[in-house]
């Protein structure tokens, strides 16, 4: 090891020195470069201390230059405790399997609270590898892009500030899912059949950024990460999604489906699939949302959907146009007044005897636990929260609670209401437009 430049345009936003390296992993050898910002080397040399049959040469005080942290960096590669210690693999971020197994968002509570308090977390960030537009879907997840979900819920609550600059900092880095010549400036390709206007979403959806995502999804720099959630939640995996609606729509045969807050497109095209003489359309309220909808349905081959851009509280279809409707994890990001308008607006577009569907976050029955998840959720009480305007990765989650899906059903005009399958993170919604 030895270092071999010092920068300061790092996307951390600090500077750091660049360390090269060689290294055996499972028997293969790689080599790169990996920039630290000066204080890490303090924190590795604070954990190699921690290792036993070490003798960890003293990190000499500051100012440094590169001549003294090579020395040191050798020091520490002569002695194979060190060299193999898992503090130096995470100072390096050499294991990039360290997430695969874990359970993310689609298990029971117990599950969850270890996710978000105890599942192991590296403690230097990993490297960033940039990834094209091009390349958005297909691309692996990285360590980085784990890290950055991970460190957002377990960081978030006790140091919301570093999470922020984490976030902004991470996103800046990803691309941006504008319009791109000769599309035009102001998204009009992307508008609904009838639209005269460009969609103008509420004061909230701007100012309470959602999942902690800044700018939320109206920044086409969080396309991305949104997009990494396929894995991560059940009802986000376009597999599962498949399985599902089969299950729900057996026997049935609509020929327009509409697929509201659509998102990264996985339930549209699910439809699509399920559905091949159908016409599935897939709205969305971020024309960055709609754009990479597009790219995946053309990248997949998928012919019958079509993606807009449009207000799921007041689109520019005619009544009762569709044969059925479906949201996924749409109405607990926001307000009360736009989820019932986002009801009203399903029962208005649905044919009688028209279907919808919906996974949601589930209501909690029992009071206490109904108020600890809303103070997780929302990071109640946490003054940083207050002060930096992001409540938490669901700040509309205590509105939801009050606003009871199951009974705000019949109140927007459905009927044959039932719910299944509840968890902590979603319950199967389906009613039937009268």
């Amino acid at each position: 090891m030895a270092i071999v430049g010092y920068r300061t345009d790092d996307w951390r936003g600090e500077p750091v020195w660049e360390v090269s390296y060689n290294a055996t992993r499972d028997g293969v050898p790689e080599s790169d470069i990996m920039p630290r910002q000066p204080a890490e080397f303090d924190s590795l040399a604070t954990l190699l201390a921690g290792v036993k049959g070490s003798n960890v040469p003293p990190l000499p005080p500051g100012p440094r230059n590169a001549t003294v942290l090579s020395e040191w960096l050798s020091a520490l590669a002569a002695q194979p405790v060190l060299s193999n210690s898992s503090a130096l693999v995470d100072f390096l971020s050499l294991d990039n399997t360290w997430w695969q197994k874990l359970p993310w968002f689609t298990k029971g509570t117990a599950d969850y609270v270890w996710m978000v308090e105890f599942a192991p977390c590296p403690v230097f960030i990993p490297k960033l590898i940039r990834i094209a537009e091009r390349d958005t879907l297909s691309a692996p997840g990285t360590s980085l892009e784990a890290y950055v979900f991970l460190a957002s819920f377990q960081k978030g609550k006790t140091n919301l500030d570093w999470v922020v600059g984490l976030m902004r900092n991470y996103t800046a880095q990803c691309a941006t899912w504008e319009a791109v010549p000769p599309a035009p400036a102001d998204g009009s390709d992307l508008w609904a059949p009838g639209a005269s206007e460009a969609p103008q979403p509420s004061e909230d959806y701007v100012k309470q950024p959602v999942h902690m995502l800044p700018g939320s999804y109206l920044n086409g720099q969080t396309v991305r990460i949104d997009w990494l959630t396929n894995d991560k939640f059940t009802y986000m995996n376009i597999t599962k999604v498949h399985l599902k609606l089969g299950e729900m729509y057996a026997g049935e045969h609509p020929q327009r489906v509409l697929d509201m807050g659509t998102g990264t497109g996985a339930t549209a095209l699910a439809f699509a699939a399920l559905f091949p003489s159908a016409e599935v359309v897939g709205i969305d309220l971020a024309p960055p949302q709609v754009r990479f909808s597009r790219f995946r349905a053309a990248e997949t081959a998928v012919h019958n959907v079509d993606f807009y851009w449009a207000d799921a509280r007041n689109t520019s279809f005619a009544a009762g146009s569709f044969d059925a409707v479906h949201f996924t994890y749409v109405l607990h990001e926001m307000n009360t007044t736009d989820a019932v308008a986002i009801l009203r607006e399903a029962r208005r577009l649905l044919r009688p005897g028209g279907k919808l569907t919906a996974f949601e976050c589930p209501y909690f029955e029992n009071k206490i636990e109904r108020e600890q998840f809303i103070k997780l959720f929302t990071f109640a009480g946490n003054a940083d929260a207050d002060r930096l305007g992001f409540h938490g990765p669901e700040p509309f989650f205590g509105e939801f609670e009050a606003f009871e899906i199951d009974a705000a059903l019949p109140a927007a005009g459905f009927a044959n209401v039932t719910k299944s399958e509840c968890s902590m993170y979603e319950c199967v919604f389906q009613a039937v437009s009268p």
